[in-house]
Order: structure tokens, then sequence, then C-alpha cells
């Protein structure tokens, strides 16, 4: 589940996959352990990625789109895609 964040820190900090997997490897697992041993840290976090960082992440990708436009978003789209999107999504 570290793959993208291993990959941009290859990519964009010229780190070894060996470091960056272990680096991040163990930010994750400091930032996720009070989770494992509190329930109402767990609850805060469950509490602020859902009600603010979802919403938050759901209205960047909207003004993203609006900024990009429908015809430009939906190259982008098909740039990154490793089977052909049929124009059907464009609505979605």
């Amino acid at each position: 589940m570290l793959e993208v964040y291993v990959d941009s820190a290859i990519t964009k900090l010229n780190m070894s996959r060996k470091n960056a997997s272990v680096l991040l490897g163990l930010a994750t697992f400091i930032v996720g352990a009070p989770s494992a041993l509190s329930p109402s840290y767990f609850d805060w976090i469950a509490n602020i990625s859902t009600v603010y960082i979802g919403p938050l992440g759901a209205l960047i990708t909207a003004l993203a789109l609006i900024s990009l436009g429908i015809e430009k978003a939906y190259e982008e789209l098909r740039k990154g895609a490793l089977i052909e999107v049929p124009e059907a999504w464009k609505p979605w």
C-alpha cells in the first residue's frame, strides 16, 4: 500500500527503493501505532479522515475538473490508462 509514496520518494527525492520503503514504512508505523493502542485516538483519526479530508479531496478534484474542462480532463485520464477509457465515462 506504500507503492505510490515509495515511487514518489524515488522520483522526487532520488532515494533508493529500499531506503524509501523503510523510511515510509517506519513513518506509517509511527503514525498508525497510537490508533491500535487507543480506540479514542482511532475514532478521532477516522472522524478527521471521513468528515474533513474526504470532502476536501472531492472539492479539490471538482475544482481541478472545472479548471481543466471536461475534454482536457478526459485526455489526461486516457494518458495514464492501461486500458481504453470509453467516452461514456465523460459525464461521470
